[in-house]
């Protein structure tokens, strides 16, 4: 509850600006086995769960995306960076996230993007402890709430049983990662983050219109990498004219890419079938069955191999693939409303406010005439024999 007349506190502790990424799903990154989180229905009711440990680093991660600065993961789930006049933008940061987050997606954890609406400003303490001073979005506010023990019942349950991630869980994703996203310079790692965390979240049009722009993006580094850079000058002149028409639309190096047994043949039906979900949805606004989608990121994950092959980086795409086996999390929450409830899937229920027209809702209420809903009756005009 909000004081009107804080008491003083002592002299402060060192602090430091800092950029905050609130993650759009909870979860908790902790430092080990021992590191835990137990909140029970009581504390998330009430707000008195150990919120002081939802403001607490748990660990730096080294990178080399954030000159040269360490990436903190906060028990809450946040992401740290120090806020410096090397990010000049909300854009800036965002990328420097995203290139993190990338490396943890191909190394098998299952994360989403950062976008500008998910930043906060803060403080970093010396003693190794965080503040949200100004969320930008929801999901920062949200982050901000749980710190302090503000959020209310209803959004705090998503504290009970968060998916945790330890330290050494982090460490090994991004190892295998962040090779794999070096040897792709020109791909976008929020567009990789998106397709995958959209076909998680069953938002199949999302994940393929994502999906495919990171295909043409893998088609674009297989031309210049598999193809263009492994001719001598000689070959690439003689062949110019012909190159130049080829490499007027992803298509053409598409085909020009299996006819040189530089691409699969199972991989080139994969690509097709995913481009002609995604052109039916451009053009005639088809959606996307959740297979079209899933062939769209299966062709990323085996382009990405076919690149890293070529350039002799380890990457396996199974340990990809596995991460839309994983759904998101949203809660432990049940909501919604059903006629014959099984009572032994929630692990938890809490009543709602009735509305008028509802049994159990009594009192006064506002009565307009014109927003009122009558029943229209219409004769059975079914053909009888």
């Amino acid at each position: 509850m909000a004081s009107k007349h804080p008491q003083p506190y002592g002299p402060p502790a060192l602090q430091f600006p800092v950029i905050i990424a609130a993650p759009v799903s909870t979860r908790i990154y902790a430092r080990d086995e021992g590191d835990t989180w137990a909140a029970t229905i009581e504390q998330t009711n009430s707000g008195t769960y150990d919120s002081l440990k939802l403001k607490r680093i748990s660990f730096y991660l080294g990178t080399s995306s954030i000159h040269g600065s360490p990436m903190g993961f906060g028990f809450d789930g946040s992401l740290i960076i120090p806020r410096d006049q090397e990010l000049g933008s909300a854009d800036d940061a965002v990328d420097s996230f995203n290139k993190v987050m990338a490396s943890l997606l191909i190394g098998g954890i299952p994360v989403e993007q950062v976008s500008a609406s998910d930043l906060a400003f803060g403080v970093l303490g010396a003693t190794g402890y965080y503040r949200y001073h100004q969320p930008l979005g929801p999901s920062a506010l949200l982050r901000q709430a749980f710190g302090e023990g503000a959020a209310g019942s209803m959004l705090a349950i998503d504290l009970i049983n968060p998916p945790t991630f330890h330290r050494v869980e982090v460490e090994k994703a991004f190892e295998r990662g962040q090779p794999v996203l070096d040897a792709l310079p020109s791909l976008r790692p929020e567009f990789l983050l998106m397709s995958f965390s959209y076909y998680r979240n069953a938002e199949y049009r999302n994940a393929l219109i994502y999906g495919w722009l990171v295909v043409e993006q893998l088609i674009d580094i297989s031309w210049n990498f598999l193809f263009l850079d492994a001719m001598n000058n000689s070959m690439r002149q003689a062949r110019e004219s012909s190159l130049k028409h080829v490499a007027r639309n992803v298509s053409g190096k598409i085909e020009f890419l299996v006819q040189s047994d530089l691409l699969e043949r199972s991989m080139y039906l994969h690509i097709q079938k995913a481009r002609k979900a995604r052109n039916e949805l451009i053009h005639s606004g088809a959606a996307p069955s959740r297979n079209d989608v899933y062939f769209c990121l299966r062709s990323v994950a085996h382009l990405v191999a076919t690149i890293c092959r070529a350039k002799a980086v380890a990457f396996e795409p199974s340990i990809l693939l596995t991460t839309i086996a994983k759904r998101r999390s949203k809660s432990s929450q049940v909501s919604g409303v059903t006629s014959n409830p099984d009572w032994s899937k929630p692990g938890f229920w809490r009543p709602i406010k009735p509305i008028p027209g509802e049994v159990h809702f009594s009192g006064d209420y506002e009565q307009i005439r014109d927003i009122c809903l009558s029943p229209v009756y219409r004769e059975d005009k079914s053909i009888s024999d």
